[in-house]
């Protein structure tokens, strides 16, 4: 048997994707920390997932191979 607030009608969730204010935002936060954003993805409920690869060349060097390199090892 249906109770009280089960004759309400039952409402669609709403979707609600971030603004494209609220992505800049993000993508320059990020960015300021030095980080290259790689791609952007925007869910219904208003999630922002930022995606970075890391750039090998900009990768500090080891101190194993900085010892390698050195003829230390």
């Amino acid at each position: 048997m249906r109770g009280v607030t089960d004759l309400s009608p039952r409402r669609r969730a709403r979707r609600s994707y971030a603004s494209p204010r609220t992505i800049d935002r993000a993508v320059e936060a990020v960015r300021a920390n030095g980080i290259r954003v790689t791609s952007v993805t925007l869910l219904p409920d208003g999630t922002i997932t930022l995606s970075s690869s890391e750039d090998n060349g900009a990768r500090s060097e080891s101190l194993f191979d900085a010892l390698d390199r050195a003829g230390r090892l």
